[in-house]
């Protein structure tokens, strides 16, 4: 059995920074991973790869929509498969350089690969390893939620994991969820060609956060819509 002075569950943004600061103050750690890369969703499949693809759908909207008069842009070529390929090489980089590289100089921070599991308040097994410690801190992240659609799992459909990775857009897409990620994903994939229909359960769209406040900025974040996407209730 390992005993350490700390044992961090999960390697995302939020389990990589306990294990910085506990490395800075000198406890001996482990860093327990598993699932996603190491750096977990933002890096990995979240903030960056979805807003280097956003970024590129924005440009590719405003040469065809920017609202000026007498400025006539032209597109002459779209690769999607390009864009793709340069988005997952920036994930790679900034994980090798953000996390990877990192940790290499964390000298008392173990990374230790596979899924833990309690045996008691103290012990965690991991692959047929015992670990110990006094104190946890459990970062293990959130996975994709796939709603109970009958039939859904006989057509086939993609998460957000999926759907930052395809080189080929589809003609038509139906984004189930109307909260910021389905619309960031929706605006994106119709900004890229995709005829696109999204369904929501709710009567709003958007932020959850209520008020007159949060439908300003509803409206400033999510007003311009772009040709193609549309919005279905129930």
């Amino acid at each position: 059995m390992s005993h350490y002075d700390l044992i961090v569950i999960g390697g995302g943004a939020g389990g990589f920074g306990a294990a910085i600061k506990a490395n800075d103050l000198g406890a001996k750690t482990a860093l327990v991973h598993a699932g996603l890369p190491l750096g977990g969703t933002c890096v990995n499949v979240g903030c960056v790869p979805s807003k280097t693809l956003l970024h590129a759908a924005e440009v590719l909207h405003t040469a065809t929509h920017h609202g000026i008069p007498g400025l006539e842009l032209a597109v002459t070529r779209l690769d999607v498969a390009a864009i793709v390929r340069d988005e997952l090489a920036l994930v790679q980089q900034l994980r090798e350089e953000k996390y990877a590289a990192v940790l290499r100089e964390l000298e008392h921070v173990t990374l230790i690969e596979g899924p833990a599991r309690f045996a008691d308040a103290h012990t965690i097994d991991v692959g047929g390893e015992t670990l110990s410690s006094d104190r946890f801190v459990i970062a293990t992240g959130s996975t994709a939620t796939v709603p109970p659609v009958a039939g859904l799992q006989d057509v086939g459909f993609l998460t957000h994991i999926e759907a930052l990775r395809q080189e080929r857009m589809p003609a038509s897409l139906v984004v189930i969820g109307a909260g910021p990620v389905g619309l960031e994903f929706s605006q994106l994939y119709a900004r890229f060609g995709a005829r696109v229909t999204v369904l929501q359960r709710g009567s709003s769209i958007g932020l959850r956060c209520g008020g007159d406040s949060a439908r300003g900025r509803e409206d400033a974040e999510y007003g311009d819509a772009s040709p193609g996407q549309r919005t279905r209730h129930g």
